[in-house]
């Protein structure tokens, strides 16, 4: 669960704070996963809080499944910083991207070498 376990809890509570810990049960799992998810503020001077959203449900996941298959309890200060570093390069690199834009592909050809 990405949203009623307490190792999610305590991630949630860290980046968040109680409040909004306390306003995710009232929503439902689709009500929150796409308000969150498109909500386009600032989250800190580097990241939106979309992008944090997004990267802080792929932690948790990334999380979960080191704890199931690796027996491995991720710390959650471990997980902050990753999911803050993460944020603010994902919105670094989509900023970059607007301001230079460059064609995602290049178009070639072949040309038939001269005989001989």
């Amino acid at each position: 669960q990405f949203k009623g376990c307490y190792k999610a809890k305590e991630v949630w509570l860290a980046l968040r704070g109680r409040n909004w810990c306390i306003d995710m049960p009232r929503q439902t799992w689709q009500q929150w996963l796409l308000s969150n998810s498109k909500n386009k503020s600032h989250f800190n001077d580097h990241a939106t809080f979309s992008s944090m959203f997004i990267v802080t449900l792929w932690k948790i996941w990334k999380n979960k499944n080191s704890f199931v298959f690796d027996n491995i309890s991720p710390n959650c200060s471990d997980s902050i910083k990753f999911i803050l570093d993460y944020s603010r390069d994902i919105d670094w690199a989509f900023k970059v991207s607007i301001i230079n834009p460059r064609p995602a592909f290049k178009l070639i050809h072949w040309v038939l070498p001269p005989t001989g």
